[in-house]
């Protein structure tokens, strides 16, 4: 049990580093890029969450669900 606690720990450590060190070199390209990308990638944000919250109503990838029966579900 101890074994796999280690094991555990010292995977998730190194995920975490090597997402941080990727992180860090796509922050550093990110930031050497100019103004007109962050401000695209903001206003995206900001978009995407006002659909989320469902203020915009934004049918860009809208699947139709399905009940059992097999009517749709708009």
């Amino acid at each position: 049990v101890i074994g796999d606690s280690i094991a555990f720990s010292l995977g998730l450590a190194t995920t975490l580093a090597l997402l941080g060190v990727g992180a860090s070199f796509a922050g550093k390209a990110y930031g050497q890029i100019g103004q007109g990308l962050p401000l695209a990638a903001s206003g995206l944000a900001v978009i995407m969450g006002l659909n989320l919250l469902e203020v915009l109503k934004l049918f860009l990838f809208h699947t139709p669900l399905y009940s059992k029966v097999g009517s749709v579900i708009h």
